[in-house]
């Protein structure tokens, strides 16, 4: 996707993970986070791709949304890869 904005004509409901391999810059990938985390499902997993020390705007970003959704996800780091995972509701 040439535009990281282009995620709005996507019906989020209908996905359970969600790949951004998208900007490295703080901005578009906080705006990615805050977009997805308010319209996908509760139980989606999310991937940011270039997670790490060679991206720190990309780590700040993951970061700060992490703190945000505290207590409903988890962030697991695998490589490059940063992998925000619903934490399921023990029943």
């Amino acid at each position: 996707v040439a535009d990281y904005k282009t995620i709005v004509f996507l019906d989020l409901q209908a996905f359970d993970l969600l790949f951004y391999d998208g900007d490295h810059d703080y901005e578009p990938t906080k705006w990615f986070l805050d977009y997805v985390f308010n319209y996908a499902l509760s139980s989606a997993t999310i991937v940011l791709d270039d997670y790490g020390p060679a991206y720190p705007q990309v780590v700040r970003a993951a970061k700060e949304k992490l703190a945000e959704v505290e207590g409903s996800h988890t962030l697991d780091i695998q490589g490059a890869l940063a992998i925000f995972k619903p934490i399921e509701d023990p029943q």
